[in-house]
């Protein structure tokens, strides 16, 4: 594939340059970039081009001229600030939830959006206790509803306000009690963006998108798919209902819903409790490839006894994943998990990607110690062994 070798013409740079100088984009690469994303949503996939506009703040004019389009609410449930305390009623209304849950039928969607099988758990769901907290609040508005469903957009506003939340009480804890970064359960909670509207939008949509769930068609086969960590999990379904998406749990995502949390209780010292690492290990050993990682992950540093050990994860891993798209040429292929068709450079980025994210899912889940030595590298160890 060759790469375009595009050069702006010198009235469009220099219209790029001011916008630049005016700090709306970080450099020329990054306008050309968001201009490339949104026509190409727009010539490939029309539906989604919009949310693209919609996924980075808006100029006063720009707001002008949406406001005339958008509800005012609308905007803010886009571009706002999270709401402080969000998670205050959560906590409050856990045991009512729980009741509630435990009497509810389950009938799911008659036409559900399939997750898309894809075999292993993306690298961008690198924790768990986000997936909690969404799963903690999906229970909560079915409950308040008396549902059996809510509806997606609903359901990504809500918990990303309660996870903004925890996450702020959490960091404060985390520094005040000095954790270091293996130990820290505010990874992959959204982060304070500060005065940075673009920071603001990327981890609106990296924590709903990642966390909670979206609907993505599939440019090839045009099908469209629930996907995101609760799905991939086997823990929510998703269905087109009256032109809107709606969430449906599954009994495993009521079993999941009905343990109790650490920091849902309030103690922010660990992210999962015992009943939950264990449930959710099972959960992962469902996803044919991921559960080969998580076993070859675990005997690679059970065998290990002196030093880093990644590399010998990578090593591990390629050969894992190799042998897997060897096994199911189809399925690999659909879901683009080839090494052998990328570069040294590509694979080995790739591996990297995967090992990063399977050792930080096994260390929350307690199933690994996790230490970082005086050269920055990780150092990994059976659970109750010291990281050599």
């Amino acid at each position: 594939m060759t790469k375009p070798g595009y050069i702006p013409l010198s009235e469009d740079a220099a219209k790029i340059d001011r916008l630049v100088k005016k700090q709306r984009f970080r450099n020329t690469e990054a306008f050309i970039d968001r201009a490339v994303k949104i026509l190409l949503a727009w010539e490939l996939d029309p539906e989604s081009s919009l949310n693209i506009i919609q996924g980075y703040p808006l100029t006063a004019e720009q707001k002008t001229l949406v406001n005339k389009i958008w509800k005012p609410q609308e905007y803010e449930r886009v571009f706002g600030e999270p709401e402080a305390g969000a998670h205050a009623t959560l906590r409050e209304g856990l045991g009512e939830t729980v009741t509630y849950l435990k009497g509810l039928k389950l009938h799911g969607p008659e036409n559900p959006i399939e997750y898309d099988s894809y075999p292993m758990l993306f690298r961008f769901y690198s924790r768990f206790a986000p997936v909690k907290i969404a799963m903690a609040v999906l229970a909560e508005m079915l409950y308040k509803g008396n549902a059996e469903s809510v509806e997606l957009e609903a359901l990504r506003d809500r918990a990303f306000e309660v996870a903004s939340a925890l996450a702020a009480d959490i960091v404060e804890y985390e520094k005040s009690k000095g954790i270091k970064r293996t130990r820290k359960v505010s990874t992959g909670l959204p982060k304070a963006a500060g005065d940075d509207p673009d920071v603001m939008v990327a981890v609106k949509r990296r924590f709903k998108d990642h966390y909670v769930g979206r609907i993505r068609k599939d440019r090839r086969t045009k099908e469209r798919h629930f996907e995101g960590a609760p799905a991939a999990l086997g823990l929510a379904r998703a269905a087109e209902e009256d032109g809107a998406y709606r969430v449906y749990l599954t009994e495993e995502g009521r079993k999941f819903c009905m343990m109790e949390n650490p920091i849902l209780s309030g103690e922010y010292s660990r992210a999962l409790s015992g009943e939950e690492s264990a449930f959710i290990t099972g959960m992962i050993r469902r996803l044919p490839l991921e559960g080969r990682l998580f076993d070859v992950a675990l005997e690679a540093v059970k065998g290990h006894t002196e030093g880093p050990v990644t590399e010998l994860l990578d090593e591990r891993f390629r050969e894992t994943i190799v042998s897997y798209q060897r096994e199911h040429p189809e399925e690999a292929k659909r879901h683009n998990i080839n090494l052998e068709s990328h570069t040294v450079e590509e694979s080995a980025k790739m591996v990297e990607g995967w090992r990063v994210a399977t050792m930080g899912r096994l260390s929350e889940l307690g199933l690994i110690s996790w230490e970082i030595d005086s050269q920055g590298k990780s150092v990994f160890a059976p659970r109750g062994a010291p990281a050599v």
